[in-house]
Protein backbone atom coordinates (compact mmCIF):
# COMPACT_ATOMS: atom_id res chain seq x y z
CA UNK A 1 0.00 0.00 0.00
CA UNK A 2 2.73 2.40 0.51
CA UNK A 3 4.28 1.93 -3.07
CA UNK A 4 1.07 2.64 -4.15
CA UNK A 5 0.66 5.59 -1.83
CA UNK A 6 4.40 6.83 -3.03
CA UNK A 7 3.68 6.59 -6.37
CA UNK A 8 0.35 8.16 -6.52
CA UNK A 9 1.94 11.37 -4.19
CA UNK A 10 4.43 11.53 -6.81
CA UNK A 11 2.02 11.97 -9.52
CA UNK A 12 -0.31 14.51 -7.80
CA UNK A 13 3.38 16.48 -7.00
CA UNK A 14 4.34 16.60 -10.64
CA UNK A 15 0.71 17.19 -12.01
CA UNK A 16 0.42 20.55 -9.62
CA UNK A 17 2.64 22.18 -11.36
CA UNK A 18 1.10 21.63 -14.18
CA UNK A 19 -2.75 21.54 -13.61
CA UNK A 20 -1.59 25.46 -11.98
CA UNK A 21 -0.14 26.55 -15.04
CA UNK A 22 -2.86 25.34 -17.69
CA UNK A 23 -5.34 27.15 -15.10
CA UNK A 24 -3.69 30.41 -16.17
CA UNK A 25 -3.51 29.83 -19.95
CA UNK A 26 -7.12 29.11 -19.94
CA UNK A 27 -7.66 32.58 -19.30
CA UNK A 28 -5.41 33.63 -21.36
CA UNK A 29 -6.81 31.44 -24.30
CA UNK A 30 -10.24 32.42 -23.74
CA UNK A 31 -9.32 35.76 -24.41
CA UNK A 32 -7.96 35.11 -27.62
CA UNK A 33 -4.10 35.29 -26.40
CA UNK A 34 -2.02 31.76 -27.39
CA UNK A 35 0.42 31.98 -24.62
CA UNK A 36 3.41 29.33 -25.94
CA UNK A 37 5.63 31.60 -23.49
CA UNK A 38 4.08 29.59 -20.42
CA UNK A 39 7.00 27.24 -20.34
CA UNK A 40 9.64 30.41 -20.55
CA UNK A 41 7.38 32.18 -17.69
CA UNK A 42 7.69 28.64 -14.82
CA UNK A 43 11.35 28.40 -16.35
CA UNK A 44 12.01 32.14 -15.03
CA UNK A 45 9.89 31.79 -12.26
CA UNK A 46 11.60 28.74 -10.85
CA UNK A 47 15.25 30.15 -11.21
CA UNK A 48 13.88 33.66 -9.47
CA UNK A 49 12.50 31.72 -6.92
CA UNK A 50 15.37 29.43 -5.69
CA UNK A 51 17.67 32.74 -6.34
CA UNK A 52 15.32 35.08 -4.06
CA UNK A 53 15.45 31.96 -1.33
CA UNK A 54 18.48 31.95 -1.16
CA UNK A 55 19.50 35.30 -1.24
CA UNK A 56 17.14 36.24 1.45
CA UNK A 57 17.23 32.64 3.12
CA UNK A 58 12.99 32.76 3.30
CA UNK A 59 11.12 30.72 0.64
CA UNK A 60 8.33 32.99 1.17
CA UNK A 61 10.53 35.88 -0.43
CA UNK A 62 11.70 33.41 -2.96
CA UNK A 63 7.90 32.87 -4.23
CA UNK A 64 7.45 36.56 -4.21
CA UNK A 65 10.24 36.55 -6.36
CA UNK A 66 8.89 34.02 -8.73
CA UNK A 67 5.94 35.37 -9.44
CA UNK A 68 6.97 38.87 -9.97
CA UNK A 69 9.89 37.11 -12.35
CA UNK A 70 6.99 35.38 -14.16
CA UNK A 71 4.98 38.45 -14.52
CA UNK A 72 7.91 40.51 -16.39
CA UNK A 73 7.95 37.86 -18.44
CA UNK A 74 4.24 37.86 -18.95
CA UNK A 75 4.71 41.90 -19.48
CA UNK A 76 6.63 41.08 -22.35
CA UNK A 77 4.60 38.50 -24.09
CA UNK A 78 1.84 41.04 -23.58
CA UNK A 79 3.57 43.72 -25.43
CA UNK A 80 4.51 41.80 -28.23
CA UNK A 81 1.13 40.08 -29.01
CA UNK A 82 -1.42 42.75 -28.01
CA UNK A 83 0.52 45.76 -28.41
CA UNK A 84 2.57 44.78 -31.19
CA UNK A 85 0.43 42.40 -32.96
CA UNK A 86 3.52 39.98 -33.62
CA UNK A 87 2.90 36.14 -34.11
CA UNK A 88 1.67 35.01 -30.90
CA UNK A 89 3.68 31.21 -32.28
CA UNK A 90 7.13 33.16 -32.88
CA UNK A 91 6.73 35.25 -29.79
CA UNK A 92 5.91 32.22 -27.51
CA UNK A 93 9.13 30.21 -29.29
CA UNK A 94 11.30 33.78 -29.12
CA UNK A 95 10.83 34.06 -25.57
CA UNK A 96 11.08 30.58 -24.34
CA UNK A 97 14.29 30.10 -25.88
CA UNK A 98 15.12 33.48 -24.46
CA UNK A 99 14.27 32.16 -20.64
CA UNK A 100 16.16 28.88 -21.47
CA UNK A 101 19.28 31.04 -22.22
CA UNK A 102 18.96 33.70 -19.85
CA UNK A 103 18.24 31.44 -16.96
CA UNK A 104 21.47 29.14 -18.22
CA UNK A 105 23.55 32.01 -17.91
CA UNK A 106 22.55 33.53 -14.88
CA UNK A 107 21.94 30.27 -13.14
CA UNK A 108 26.29 29.97 -13.95
CA UNK A 109 26.96 33.16 -12.91
CA UNK A 110 24.93 33.58 -9.76
CA UNK A 111 23.92 30.42 -8.31
CA UNK A 112 27.49 28.61 -9.50
CA UNK A 113 29.38 26.09 -6.79
CA UNK A 114 26.26 24.26 -5.59
CA UNK A 115 24.21 27.71 -4.39
CA UNK A 116 21.10 26.79 -5.32
CA UNK A 117 21.43 23.08 -4.09
CA UNK A 118 19.36 22.83 -1.07
CA UNK A 119 17.84 26.21 -1.42
CA UNK A 120 15.32 26.58 1.52
CA UNK A 121 11.57 25.30 0.32
CA UNK A 122 8.35 24.39 1.59
CA UNK A 123 7.68 21.70 3.79
CA UNK A 124 4.78 19.47 4.08
CA UNK A 125 2.17 20.43 6.25
CA UNK A 126 -0.28 16.99 7.42
CA UNK A 127 -3.89 17.60 7.57
CA UNK A 128 -5.21 16.33 10.68
CA UNK A 129 -7.17 13.03 9.82
CA UNK A 130 -7.52 13.51 5.81
CA UNK A 131 -3.92 12.71 5.46
CA UNK A 132 -4.46 9.34 7.17
CA UNK A 133 -7.00 8.60 4.63
CA UNK A 134 -5.41 5.85 2.64
CA UNK A 135 -3.65 6.32 -0.69
CA UNK A 136 -5.39 9.56 -1.42
CA UNK A 137 -4.48 10.83 2.04
CA UNK A 138 -0.85 11.63 2.08
CA UNK A 139 -1.43 12.92 -1.95
CA UNK A 140 -3.90 15.44 -1.14
CA UNK A 141 -3.55 16.17 2.33
CA UNK A 142 -0.01 16.70 3.05
CA UNK A 143 1.25 19.15 0.75
CA UNK A 144 3.54 21.82 1.49
CA UNK A 145 1.47 25.61 2.05
CA UNK A 146 3.07 26.35 -0.82
CA UNK A 147 0.99 23.59 -2.32
CA UNK A 148 -2.53 24.43 -0.49
CA UNK A 149 -1.70 27.70 -2.14
CA UNK A 150 -1.77 26.45 -5.82
CA UNK A 151 -4.79 24.15 -5.46
CA UNK A 152 -6.39 27.21 -4.41
CA UNK A 153 -5.27 29.28 -7.09
CA UNK A 154 -7.14 26.31 -9.57
CA UNK A 155 -9.90 26.72 -7.70
CA UNK A 156 -10.56 29.99 -7.84
CA UNK A 157 -9.72 30.50 -11.54
CA UNK A 158 -12.07 27.55 -12.36
CA UNK A 159 -14.93 29.63 -10.32
CA UNK A 160 -13.84 32.86 -12.40
CA UNK A 161 -14.47 31.18 -15.76
CA UNK A 162 -17.69 30.16 -15.51
CA UNK A 163 -19.89 31.43 -17.79
CA UNK A 164 -22.45 32.14 -15.08
CA UNK A 165 -19.96 35.22 -13.96
CA UNK A 166 -19.74 38.34 -15.15
CA UNK A 167 -15.25 37.63 -15.45
CA UNK A 168 -15.92 34.23 -17.42
CA UNK A 169 -18.10 36.31 -19.90
CA UNK A 170 -16.32 39.09 -20.38
CA UNK A 171 -13.28 36.96 -21.30
CA UNK A 172 -15.47 34.58 -23.59
CA UNK A 173 -16.14 37.51 -25.12
CA UNK A 174 -13.30 39.49 -25.90
CA UNK A 175 -12.08 35.67 -26.76
CA UNK A 176 -14.64 35.17 -29.52
CA UNK A 177 -15.15 38.34 -31.25
CA UNK A 178 -13.13 41.22 -30.33
CA UNK A 179 -14.75 43.58 -32.68
CA UNK A 180 -18.17 43.13 -31.38
CA UNK A 181 -17.03 43.00 -27.86
CA UNK A 182 -15.01 46.78 -28.73
CA UNK A 183 -18.26 47.90 -29.70
CA UNK A 184 -20.43 47.14 -26.90
CA UNK A 185 -17.96 49.26 -24.83
CA UNK A 186 -15.52 46.70 -23.47
CA UNK A 187 -11.68 47.63 -23.13
CA UNK A 188 -10.44 44.23 -25.09
CA UNK A 189 -6.66 45.34 -24.79
CA UNK A 190 -7.01 45.72 -21.50
CA UNK A 191 -8.73 42.64 -20.71
CA UNK A 192 -6.28 40.68 -22.98
CA UNK A 193 -3.57 42.05 -20.94
CA UNK A 194 -5.02 41.29 -17.45
CA UNK A 195 -5.73 37.97 -18.77
CA UNK A 196 -1.87 37.41 -19.92
CA UNK A 197 -0.34 38.54 -16.62
CA UNK A 198 -2.91 36.13 -14.66
CA UNK A 199 -1.49 33.42 -16.99
CA UNK A 200 2.14 34.66 -16.08
CA UNK A 201 1.41 35.01 -12.59
CA UNK A 202 0.14 31.04 -12.22
CA UNK A 203 3.11 30.56 -14.03
CA UNK A 204 5.27 31.90 -12.32
CA UNK A 205 3.54 30.13 -9.11
CA UNK A 206 4.02 27.30 -11.04
CA UNK A 207 7.65 27.35 -11.67
CA UNK A 208 8.20 28.45 -7.83
CA UNK A 209 5.97 25.66 -6.39
CA UNK A 210 8.21 23.24 -8.43
CA UNK A 211 11.77 24.45 -6.98
CA UNK A 212 11.02 24.98 -3.91
CA UNK A 213 8.07 22.09 -3.18
CA UNK A 214 9.52 19.60 -4.91
CA UNK A 215 13.14 20.02 -5.94
CA UNK A 216 14.38 22.72 -3.59
CA UNK A 217 17.23 23.46 -6.11
CA UNK A 218 17.84 24.62 -9.56
CA UNK A 219 19.21 23.31 -12.71
CA UNK A 220 19.34 23.85 -16.06
CA UNK A 221 15.86 23.56 -18.44
CA UNK A 222 14.21 22.18 -15.45
CA UNK A 223 10.65 22.22 -16.15
CA UNK A 224 11.61 20.34 -19.24
CA UNK A 225 8.36 21.00 -21.04
CA UNK A 226 6.15 21.01 -18.24
CA UNK A 227 4.47 24.39 -19.64
CA UNK A 228 4.06 23.06 -22.88
CA UNK A 229 2.03 20.36 -21.64
CA UNK A 230 0.64 22.57 -19.68
CA UNK A 231 -0.54 24.16 -23.48
CA UNK A 232 -1.55 20.39 -24.53
CA UNK A 233 -3.69 20.15 -21.68
CA UNK A 234 -5.72 23.26 -22.17
CA UNK A 235 -6.16 22.20 -26.05
CA UNK A 236 -7.14 18.89 -24.99
CA UNK A 237 -9.78 19.98 -22.40
CA UNK A 238 -11.27 22.04 -25.16
CA UNK A 239 -10.63 25.15 -23.25
CA UNK A 240 -13.07 24.78 -20.26
CA UNK A 241 -12.32 24.44 -16.98
CA UNK A 242 -13.63 21.34 -16.21
CA UNK A 243 -12.89 19.81 -19.21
Amino acid sequence: MSTVSDVVSSGVGFALPILVAASGELVSERAGVLNLSLEGMMLTGAFASILGSVATGSPVLGLVAGVVAGLVFGLLQAVLSIRLCADQIVVGIACNALALGGTTYAARLLLSDGKGQGAPGFSAIDIPVLHRIPVLGPALFSQTALGYVCIAVVATLAVALSRRTRAGLVIDAVGEDAVSADWTGLPVRRVRYLCVLVAAGTAGLAGSHLALSEVRSFSDNMTAGIGYLAVVAVIAGRWRALG
